[in-house]
């Protein structure tokens, strides 16, 4: 329900300017403004300097004929709402006494149910056999100073009003805790990034070492494989000349064989052939110790997985 100073300032909005009082039958003139019907007739009818042709709005004093009123219905509803709400916050006290449910005065109270009754609760049939007493007489021991029952309610408001500080300190207090706590894992964050970044750039730079040792490695095998076949084709070579040399002599008749035979037979018989090696023992050692230079690698990051988060930082 609207406040009387409130609805006051609502009925000073509804005003006739000309007997400002609240308008009556409420008309519009040309301006736009609004006059009781009766006042703004009287106004026309008053003698003045002005014809009845050239008459002025009281307010703006903008010109208007006489016979354009316009009723203004819209705003006579809301006037006549606007003096509802005058009588009723005129009787504010005796609303708010009033049953919710009847609308009458309230003057019992029913102690089996703790609810407040008017004359037409308390003869329904619902309280008939409950003790039902005068609302007064009912207030008495809950009035201030007179009532164990109240300083009952006022420890417990005591206690809890404490209990709430209380409870408001923990969270105050575990909030900042927690706080703390964020701040503390954001910091292990980085380091972890760092500790990563630091093992990505170490692992980055082994990798560069092994692949030139590779390379190398690599390098020396196609040196090996060239220097290889070069004395293998010279050995073939050798051997394909006595091989023909004495394909030619086994042609020969008996004659033919006693020129030169013995020299070839000499020549083959003390052949001293070298089986070449393709890979020198050196370096199939280098390469068989290779994967023994990455086993350290693979300890550290073994080592390195295997420790305890915290052991990281």
């Amino acid at each position: 329900m609207a406040s009387a100073p409130s609805v006051t300032s609502l009925a000073d909005e509804v005003n006739c300017p000309i007997c400002q009082g609240t308008l009556r039958e409420p008309v519009t003139i040309d301006c736009g403004h609004n006059f009781c019907r009766g006042c703004l007739t009287r106004f026309c009818e008053t003698p003045g300097p002005e014809s009845e042709e050239s008459l002025s709005c009281p307010l703006c004093k903008e010109p208007f004929r006489p016979g354009s009123f316009r009723p203004n219905w819209q705003l006579a509803n809301v006037v006549e709402n606007i003096e509802r709400l005058q009588l009723a916050s005129t009787r504010g006290l005796e609303v708010e006494d009033a049953c919710p449910e009847h609308g009458e005065k309230i003057y019992f109270f029913c102690e089996e149910d703790e609810a407040q009754l008017c004359v037409v609760c308390r003869e329904t049939g619902q309280h008939g056999a409950h003790t039902v007493r005068f609302l007064e007489d009912a207030a008495g021991p809950y009035r201030v100073g007179e009532d164990p029952c109240r300083e009952q309610i006022q420890k417990c408001l005591v206690c809890l009003r404490k209990e709430r500080e209380e409870i408001q300190e923990t969270q105050s207090r575990e909030n900042k805790r927690i706080q703390v706590l964020l701040t503390q894992v954001a910091t292990k964050k980085q380091q972890v990034i760092s500790q990563f970044a630091h093992l990505s750039r170490f692992l980055e730079r082994q990798q560069t070492v092994l692949l030139a040792q590779l390379e190398g490695l690599d390098g020396d095998i196609l040196k090996q494989q060239e220097e290889f076949d070069s004395l293998a084709t010279r050995e073939i070579c050798r051997f394909s000349t006595l091989i023909e040399e004495l394909e030619e002599k086994n042609e020969r008749p008996a004659r033919g064989l006693l020129t030169d035979i013995r020299s070839t037979l000499i020549r083959c018989e003390t052949r001293k052939g070298r089986k070449p090696e393709a890979i020198s023992p050196g370096l199939g050692q280098r390469i068989r110790d290779f994967p023994q230079q990455v086993m350290p690698l693979r300890q550290e990051m073994k080592i390195f997985l295997a420790l305890p988060q915290g052991v990281w930082i």
